[in-house]
């Protein structure tokens, strides 16, 4: 990774039923590709973790569901409202663009949005082989889609 010679290869599709009628497209990465995501992934957290709210616990290192539910219960008894966000097909349809805008706010090394951009703009393989690239989203299922 170093030299900047790594490219990750296609991500495999794979879907999961959501409701009865819909699906999910998941992406499954090689696993030197997982490797590779994981590597990055303990090098960034840190500095994009200070950057999220404390009240935010999707996708949060050393933060869980069991623990909102925790702090619900908590600010139930002393408000009368919740706000709860859920951007519908957010990971199929961000703009590569503002990610990696947004990471380069965040975090100076060029190596890192190389990578990062490698990674959002690999093509996806279909369970018929066949390839198709894509433009926007990032496919769940590797270990720096959430992040």
């Amino acid at each position: 990774m170093s030299s900047g010679s790594y490219f990750p290869v296609a991500v495999k599709e794979a879907s999961i039923p959501i409701t009865s009628t819909q699906r999910r497209r998941l992406g499954i990465p090689t696993v030197s590709d997982r490797i590779a995501q994981e590597v990055i992934k303990i090098y960034i957290e840190p500095q994009l973790d200070k950057e999220i709210s404390a009240h935010s616990y999707g996708y949060r290192p050393l933060k869980n569901s069991h623990q909102a539910v925790a702090e619900v219960k908590k600010y139930v008894l002393q408000y009368a409202w919740v706000v709860d966000m859920d951007i519908s097909s957010f990971f199929d349809n961000m703009s590569h663009e503002k990610v990696l805008k947004a990471l380069s706010r965040h975090v100076k090394e060029n190596w890192v949005t190389m990578y990062v951009k490698r990674w959002i703009t690999a093509p996806m393989q279909d369970k018929n082989g066949k390839i198709a690239m894509r433009d926007k989203g990032t496919p769940q299922g590797g270990v720096i889609s959430p992040l």
